[in-house]
């Protein structure tokens, strides 16, 4: 069991989007086993969970996180986010191919979309109505003091 799960894509939506190669090379479960074909899940799904986390900074400024139902763009989105994540962190250019890259892009501007209103989603989501107020107030009372130290 995950300690998180991922709110808008699942394993299942990794594999329909890239196929079972794709993510084997992403996450074996032993990756010296080369008859192995095994996932490992746990790190799956936390590349899910941290595209969970690029999706909520983006749309979190105009609708309430997390949203649901998931529409198919945002399984989309977290797909290539988690994709693009890890592959970039592994390391040598290799891993990171010029559409990996592409669809990250994409996904990022899709988000950017998503929150300016440019693209809608559904009707059943909330749009977050409640300003957050950026300023602070404080008050404090007069200070008692200059008044006990009177006379002194």
């Amino acid at each position: 069991m995950p300690a998180f799960t991922p709110a808008y894509a699942q394993i299942s939506d990794l594999t329909l989007e890239f196929g079972d190669k794709e993510l084997l090379s992403l996450a074996p479960l032993d990756p010296n086993d080369k008859n192995n074909n095994l996932l490992d899940e746990p790190k799956l799904n936390a590349m899910l969970v941290d595209a969970d986390a690029i999706i909520h900074n983006y749309l979190s400024v105009r609708y309430l996180t997390p949203i649901t139902p998931v529409e198919p763009i945002l399984k989309q989105v977290a797909c290539d986010l988690a994709r693009f994540r890890y592959r970039n962190r592994s390391g040598g250019q290799s891993s990171l191919t010029e559409e990996v890259r592409t669809r990250y892009e994409d996904a990022i501007k899709t988000l950017e979309k998503i929150r300016d209103g440019k693209i809608s989603i559904s009707a059943s989501v909330k749009v977050n109505a409640t300003p957050i107020s950026a300023s602070v107030s404080s008050y404090f009372p007069p200070s008692q003091v200059v008044d006990t130290l009177k006379g002194f």
